[in-house]
């Protein structure tokens, strides 16, 4: 079979080419690498054909998939040397090729191979014949070079880490160079953000960083759009890299930027105040750390702050699309990030424009008034000037013009978030008026007013006259369910979720009454589903719906009840479909509510449920429902107590699975033996079927992982291993107490030394080093131990080392919990 005709019956959409094209591949690696290369070479070949060899090329050596990829390379090196070499030599030429797709796609090829071969010592000519091709005549070559050096590095700078002085010279060279043609201007941007983690070192260098950046802020100036932008990207990229040396730029980058802001494309204005954006969020990672930063923001503060409220008004465009990123909500985010940085510091800069503005007869100007007063308004000084601005903004609710109730009604929103004691002074007209633009002709205005109802619900306490309206607010945003529009019936859900959850004990009634049309929508959506198919915005509705009815059932309880047998009817529906993936998370969540109500009645539903949470929990790619599906099996266990006798077998093996797993999300583990405790406590001395596996498979090696020395720089495995201990104890404190219901304590008794080890570790580490969860189950298991067994425990009560850990945790903590639970402790260590 000849590749040439498969690669074009391919071009035509033949659908058997992928799987020939396979074949030949699987018949003959080399000489399948060997024949794409040969087409490559071949310039009488049909262009697209080339490009299609060139691609297929690339994809035969690289996979997303880590195992498939280690696989290709393991072809490849397989290659005898010789071959592989003239393969090289043939690739290297093609660089030059005067089709761009080959030319780019041919320098991937060149960059996989490369990674893979440099390390082991197989190709030490490559670096040296790059860097060579980026002075050639050829300005194609010359392009390809450049374009390969950054492909490496984007694979892995590492390879290239002996060149990386060299490699940065010739990219400025050809990027600075008065006489660089525009495109190789352009090929040497791309390289030098690729290369940007190789040429850390350089950029440490006062001299080399002034060099770089100063050729940055010059292409960033130049008038075409795609070079000035990746200027502008590479100089976003170089802020967090050397923050603490930018000063020595500061002005000129100032200077670029308002140059750009007030003078160039739409496109290069959001680049240019992305800049000051990043530039922000490094300040702000620092103070937080509470370290002193370099203060560029306030440096920029008075003439940034002008320049961006100049350019919302200069952009401001009556329909955008609410969606877009467009120059203003670029503008407004770096406000509102400019203002976390410098608090107080940015009301002077910004108040004159807003007190000037905010009741203009210019709707576009007032917009951009409250615009920028919304960026402002969580400042605590700005207490005084909300409570004046609230008359303002709530007439312009009823203004004929969208986009300024779209962005008063953003605000009003903030202010209920963020100045809960000024919006109790007017909450009935509030209240009114956000309700009545939930019916606003426009679905967008009406959900940003949901969302602002939202945060005003969360705000106001049980007393406040908002409750005694609640009836009226759930059947107006009920009715905005019903308008046609995805966005805005995700909105009135998530908004009635909200509300509910906040709702006080006197409107349970209203409550219970919002159940019945909340199960018939999600009915009905579920039918659309099954006869339309899944969307991205009706998973979202479903999702919202789901989530509400989680909330009610676990508001009203009891009152909830009799609505079950429904909601868990068309949640099996949900979780038993193949879209499931869409809204499998909230779904599972309402199974957890259903059992939490129903009790040891939630074993009329198990034989359906239980099996679909089995599937989700071996679905652990998607680690965020698999963690939910285990949870809510520990919370069936503790409904049906020793009814989930029956699911024990198939939930064990699965959650086995999960913790033998090398490959699982490390977040699973912990919960996975937690989930173990709660079915050992379930099902009683039935558990001793499962204790040898258990104590081989999950305890052992858990506990050998805990106990090993932490590094000191990674908080986030820290913090897993913290969860991983707490996991393991109280996994034993379940199987203890589910055991002794059968009188089958003592099965565990022997084991107890790897239990003991861990509790000695705990007890020895430094306070600081575990957390108050961690502290207080260590020491109910060392409790529970002590009461189970007595005497036989006196080896790990006496320890010198765990009485001084409860005795310092009752002495030192501040949590009446952990206090209550060294004394206990302490008082049966003492009678032993």
């Amino acid at each position: 079979m000849e590749i040439v005709p498969v690669l074009t019956q391919s071009m035509q959409g033949d659908p058997n080419a992928i799987q020939m094209l396979e074949q030949l591949k699987n018949n003959g690696f080399s000489k399948f690498i060997e024949s794409l290369v040969g087409v490559l070479s071949n310039p009488s070949q049909h262009q697209q054909v080339r490009t299609l060899a060139a691609i297929v090329l690339k994809n035969s050596l690289k996979s997303k998939d880590e195992s498939e990829n280690k696989r290709m390379i393991a072809f490849w090196m397989n290659i005898p040397l010789q071959q592989r070499n003239a393969i090289k030599e043939v690739l290297v030429g093609l660089q030059a090729d005067e089709t761009r797709s080959i030319r780019m796609a041919i320098s991937q090829v060149i960059a996989i191979i490369a990674v893979n071969e440099v390390p082991r010592g197989q190709w030490p000519t490559i670096l040296d014949s790059l860097l060579s091709g980026t002075s050639s005549d050829n300005l194609l070559y010359r392009s390809a070079c450049l374009c390969t050096l950054g492909s490496i590095c984007d694979e892995d700078y590492t390879v290239l880490k002996a060149g990386g002085q060299h490699i940065l010279t010739a990219i400025m060279q050809n990027l600075s160079a008065p006489d660089s043609p525009l495109e190789l201007r352009k090929i040497s941007a791309f390289a030098l953000s690729d290369c940007l983690e190789l040429c850390q070192e350089s950029l440490l260098n006062p001299s080399e960083r002034r060099i770089i950046i100063q050729t940055l802020i010059q292409v960033a100036g130049m008038e075409d759009e795609e070079l000035s932008s990746s200027a502008y990207e590479i100089l976003i990229d170089i802020v967090p890299l050397v923050y603490e040396k930018l000063a020595d730029n500061l002005a000129d980058l100032f200077a670029l930027s308002v140059n750009s802001i007030k003078n160039c494309s739409e496109h290069i204005v959001k680049m240019a105040i992305e800049f000051w954006i990043v530039v922000c969020e490094e300040e702000l990672s620092i103070i937080e750390e509470g370290k002193p930063s370099q203060n560029y923001v306030k440096f920029a503060l008075g003439h940034l702050v002008a320049v961006l409220i100049e350019s919302m008004n200069k952009f401001a465009d009556q329909y955008a699309d609410p969606d877009e990123y467009n120059v203003s909500s670029a503008a407004s985010n770096c406000l509102s990030q400019m203002t976390a940085v410098v608090k107080e510091d940015i009301i002077p800069h910004t108040l004159p424009y807003i007190e000037q503005n905010f009741t203009s007869d210019n709707a576009a100007l007032r917009d951009t008034a409250i615009l920028v007063f919304r960026c402002i308004v969580d400042l605590p000084g700005c207490a005084d000037y909300v409570k004046q601005a609230i008359p303002v903004l709530l007439q312009n609710m009823s203004s004929s013009e969208t986009k300024l109730k779209d962005t008063t009604s953003w605000t009003i929103g903030m202010i209920c978030k963020k100045h809960p004691d000024v919006v109790k002074q007017g909450i009935d007209q509030i209240s009114f008026v956000l309700c009545t633009s939930i019916r606003d002709d426009d679905p967008q205005v009406a959900a940003t007013s949901c969302w602002a109802l939202l945060n005003l619900a969360q705000t106001i306490d049980e007393e406040n006259s908002f409750w005694d309206l609640l009836n009226d607010i759930i059947q107006i945003v009920l009715v905005g369910t019903e308008r046609g529009n995805d966005e805005l019936t995700s909105s009135c859900f998530e908004s009635l979720q909200v509300i509910a959850a906040n709702a006080p004990e006197k409107c349970k009634e209203i409550l219970v009454r919002l159940m019945n049309p909340v199960i018939a929508r999600l009915g009905e959506c579920v039918l659309q589903l099954q006869n339309n198919g899944m969307s991205e915005s009706i998973g979202n509705i479903q999702s919202s719906m789901c989530s509400l009815l989680v909330v009610l059932l676990l508001k009203l309880e009891d009152s909830a009840h009799p609505n079950c047998n429904q909601i868990a009817e068309i949640v099996f529906h949900i979780l038993n479909s193949p879209n499931a993936s869409y809204v499998g998370e909230e779904a599972i969540l309402v199974i957890g509510a259903i059992a939490h109500i129903t009790g040891e009645g939630f074993i009329g539903f198990a034989n359906e449920i239980i099996p679909l949470l089995l599937t989700a929990m071996s679905q652990w790619q998607d680690h965020s429902i698999c963690l939910i599906a285990i949870s809510v099996i520990s919370d069936i266990t503790r409904a049906l107590n020793t009814q989930f006798s029956p699911y024990a077998d198939a939930t064990m093996m699965s959650l086995m699975e999960l913790v033998s797993h090398g490959e699982v999300d490390r977040s699973i583990p912990p919960l996975a033996l937690s989930c173990m405790g709660d079915i050992a406590i379930a099902i009683g001395a039935q558990f001793a079927n499962y204790l040898p596996v258990f104590l081989k498979v999950a305890a052992k090696p858990a506990i050998e992982e805990a106990v090993k020395p932490l590094p000191p720089d990674d908080v986030d495995y820290q913090e897993f291993i913290d969860e991983l201990k707490c996991s393991i104890i109280e996994a034993f404190t379940g199987i203890i107490h589910g055991l002794r219901t059968g009188d089958k304590s003592d099965l565990i008794l022997k084991e107890l030394g790897n239990v003991a080890e861990l509790l000695l570790h705990i007890a020895k580490d430094k306070p600081e080093n575990r957390s108050e969860a961690l502290t207080n189950a260590a020491i109910g298991l060392i409790g529970d131990i002590t009461m189970n067994y007595g005497h036989k425990s006196e080896s790990l009560g006496k320890n010198e080392d765990i009485q001084k850990f409860i005795v310092n945790s009752f002495k030192t903590s501040k949590s009446a919990a952990t206090q209550s639970l060294a004394k206990w402790a302490a008082t049966l260590i003492s009678r032993l």
